[in-house]
């Protein structure tokens, strides 16, 4: 709870709505796909140097067809100036929805399918952003309590495996990690030149 208090910024505010302006930088996204146990989301982050910040959330309802989430994401593309990087969830109905998404020519997105391994390299990522103080997070409350609520163990082969308590979600929460690592993994490194 801490490391996220930690993170919070209380003068960064999420875009209400696609319909104004946005201003041009660095946006990437993720989306986590679900429908009758699970919201579809959408998390767009924008970076600067190595600084990141959610700028927009949007969790759909349950039962929202997959055509309105490809519509949703279509427009955000469009409103956010192309996004650098696109990681879409390709677990189960990921797989056609991404083939979709790319033949609505959305740029630069790739697909992962959710392992126990995939996970965990997401939600490491993710907290070592937050650790080292790269990820600055406007208050919000459903987000923040997914982030808090999700719980791990360790599998007999070593790895963790998470989960959230029953009742609850952790679909935004898969969202922010998706559009954190498409950050992460567009990150140049620097070479300095030393006389």
């Amino acid at each position: 709870m801490v490391l996220i208090r930690d993170c919070i910024d209380t003068e960064l505010e999420l875009i209400a709505d696609l319909e104004k302006p946005v201003p041009h930088a660095e946006y990437y996204a993720g989306t986590d796909f679900g429908k009758l146990n699970d919201h579809s989301t959408i998390a767009i982050i924008k970076r600067q140097n190595t600084q990141l910040e959610p700028v927009y959330l949007h969790e759909f309802p349950l039962n929202t067809p997959y055509t309105n989430v490809i519509g949703h994401l279509v427009r955000a593309d469009q409103k956010f100036h192309t996004f650098e990087k696109v990681t879409v969830d390709q677990t189960g109905v990921g797989e056609p929805v991404l083939e979709e998404l790319k033949n609505q020519d959305i740029q630069n997105i790739e697909g992962l399918t959710f392992t126990v391994q995939t996970k965990e390299n997401l939600l490491t990522s993710l907290k070592l952003a937050m650790e080292q103080k790269r990820l600055r997070i406007p208050y919000h409350r459903r987000l923040c309590e997914q982030i808090n609520q999700q719980q791990y163990q360790y599998s007999k082969t070593g790895h963790l495996t998470f989960t959230h308590s029953a009742g609850n979600h952790d679909d935004l929460l898969w969202a922010l990690t998706l559009a954190t690592w498409a950050a992460a993994k567009e990150q140049s490194p620097t070479l300095t030149i030393i006389r």
